[in-house]
């Protein structure tokens, strides 16, 4: 089941996907946080996926180092914008 939390004015959703190229008995573990991010920008929805290119051996963690990212990514996104 995804992920959900409110950052600003985004979305972030966070959905774990199983690394199956890695051996499950690797030190990373199994789960890639894929991360999606919604906004409305000029009246049009607006999506980003991405994914951390990191694995973890816990969901709980995977969830937790996604929505980081996510926040960093909208971070970024709006420290780019043009100042009124």
């Amino acid at each position: 089941m995804p992920i959900n939390e409110t950052y600003g004015d985004y979305r972030i959703q966070i959905v774990l996907v199983e690394d199956l190229v890695k051996p499950r008995n690797k030190p990373t573990g199994p789960w890639l946080p894929e991360v999606r991010i919604f906004w409305k920008e000029g009246g049009k929805d607006k999506v980003e996926r991405f994914r951390v290119d990191h694995s973890f051996k816990r969901e709980r963690d995977a969830e937790r180092a996604g929505i980081a990212r996510g926040k960093l990514w909208i971070d970024e996104r709006e420290a780019k914008k043009p100042k009124p």
